[in-house]
């Protein structure tokens, strides 16, 4: 074994774990990390899940906004008494049925409520401004809608993207989830109820939106899987350091004859090139 060979053997074999803990994740991050870089179903799902669900409200955000904006330029019209064009930017809005409230502030201005009917306006708004007008919206529940992407990803669990103020705003779900009308409260209910029950199920509060995962696979091969390549690579390893010994000290011979070898062949040499001379 070279020099260079055992010293790089070495670096990995002593970075690698020192590399673990000097990192800031704790043990279950490391645990997870691990697991999903082995192709985990449950985590690869989960993090698929989540990488959708923060693209698809961005998304939205963003045309709603955009529909907003435009619905404000087209009623509000300057230097025009600004009631008329409230009332039709409201009933415009409504006819959208993508948001549950509304309201608008104008430089200078308290914050108008163009609707909201249930009671006081939430905390859990989205807020833009465009010009020197300012706006909050929440959503509502939106109907469903597959992705297109749906089909190419296969996905055996269940989902479900609420926002802060408890609309739906995108989910999919098996065909035996039990809870019907997909109430926020009944999700959330059921959620702590397998939460007790010791399932892997999440919740993960993002963007003003809050995510229900509810994995359903069957993780017992993968587990099996697992263990056998972890089996694998540990009596590799073991079988490495057993042979690796005896394969050093078959190179020490191999050199040591080819040098002995070397010696003779250069005397032998020596002694004919004298003979020669002598003659």
């Amino acid at each position: 074994m070279s020099k260079v060979f055992r010293f790089f053997f070495l670096l990995f074999f002593l970075s690698y774990p020192l590399s673990l803990t000097a990192s800031e994740k704790s043990a279950d991050e490391l645990l997870n990390s691990f697991l999903e870089w082995s192709g985990h179903p449950v985590l690869a799902e989960e993090r698929i899940v989540r990488s959708l669900s923060e693209k698809y409200i961005t998304e939205l955000k963003k045309d709603s906004e955009q529909s907003l904006e435009l619905f404000l330029k087209t009623d509000l019209k300057p230097g025009k008494n600004r009631k008329p064009g409230l009332d039709k930017l409201k009933k415009d809005l409504q006819s959208l049925e993508r948001f549950e409230g509304v309201q608008i502030q104008f430089s200078g201005k308290e914050w108008e409520t163009l609707f909201y009917e249930k009671g006081n306006f939430p905390d859990s708004y989205y807020e833009f401004e465009t010009g020197t007008v300012s706006i909050r919206y929440i959503f509502r529940n939106l109907p469903y809608r597959p992705l297109p992407n749906w089909g190419e990803l296969k996905l055996q669990g269940s989902f479900l993207l609420f926002s802060e103020s408890g609309a739906l705003l995108l989910y999919k779900t098996t065909p035996d989830f039990p809870i019907q009308d997909l109430d926020i409260r009944e999700v959330r209910t059921f959620f702590e109820e397998n939460k007790k029950s010791g399932r892997n199920v999440k919740i993960f509060s993002e963007n003003k939106t809050e995510l229900f995962y509810f994995p359903n696979h069957n993780i017992a091969p993968f587990y099996i899987l697992l263990l056998s390549k972890i089996l694998l690579v540990f009596f590799s390893f073991i079988i490495f350091i057993l042979y690796a010994g005896r394969f050093w000290k078959f190179l020490l011979e191999q050199t040591r004859r080819s040098h002995k070898a070397e010696i003779s062949f250069l005397a032998d040499k020596e002694k004919a090139e004298k003979g020669f001379l002598s003659d």
